[in-house]
């Protein structure tokens, strides 16, 4: 099987900074579920706004749970509650851990997401593709 040649292109601008830190790459601007909302809701929130995952998180705000489309299946009871869905343990990461910590981990744990934290608050997502933009230089 022949190899093929990657050409690396270098960006036009030379002030793109490159992100140390999970802080620098996450999403922060974060969309959850409580365990009691409906399958419909996680579905209308994965299609409707483009999402991949979704944190369910408990009533102080503490992720607990993961929900993608995965989970939700191809032809779904809406009706179920997120809850009864996720995918648990949570795995999180620290905003102030390396984005080579955080490609280990999602490594390791095959997984695509991490949910970032500060202390006990959950405060933003992290996705390969995001790791993607790294890579890219972007």
């Amino acid at each position: 099987m022949p190899l093929k040649e990657v050409v690396m292109v270098p960006t036009s601008d030379s002030t793109v900074r490159t992100p140390h830190s999970v802080a620098d790459l996450m999403t922060g601007d974060l969309i959850t579920l409580l365990p009691i909302e409906s399958a419909a809701r996680a579905h209308e929130l994965l299609v409707g706004a483009g999402l991949h995952a979704v944190p369910v998180v408990d009533e102080r705000g503490t992720a607990i749970g993961m929900v993608t489309m995965a989970e939700i299946g191809p032809e779904p009871d809406l009706s179920v509650p997120v809850g009864d869905l996720m995918v648990r343990p949570v795995v999180t990461i620290s905003s102030d851990a390396t984005i080579g910590q955080a490609a280990a981990l999602m490594r390791d744990e095959f997984i695509h997401h991490l949910v970032v934290t500060e202390g006990d608050s959950t405060v933003g997502i992290l996705s390969t593709y995001d790791l993607l933009f790294v890579l890219a230089g972007r």
